[in-house]
């Protein structure tokens, strides 16, 4: 999936963000905060772009809220 989160397909750039936020809940749950922060980064990133760039696509902003859950929940594992 690297390097697909600079494609200008929006469905291509959800399913690697959805790709990256599985990554980074399973290093999540190995307790692997810095490559889980790392994916959860990129994951909210790119979930920041397609909520931007689709405001009506409820999918979007709930992917959004997802991805920033994820990367609240790591930041809260690792004390942060």
């Amino acid at each position: 999936y690297e390097g697909f989160g600079e494609a200008n397909d929006p469905v291509i750039r959800r399913e690697t963000a959805v790709a990256y936020r599985r990554i980074g809940g399973a290093f999540l749950l190995v307790a692997d905060y810095p490559k889980a922060a790392d994916y959860l980064r990129r994951a909210k990133s790119l979930c920041e772009g397609l909520a931007a760039e689709l405001p009506g696509d409820p999918r979007a902003a709930a992917d959004l809220a997802e991805a920033r859950l994820y990367a609240a929940n790591e930041a809260a594992s690792a004390g942060r």
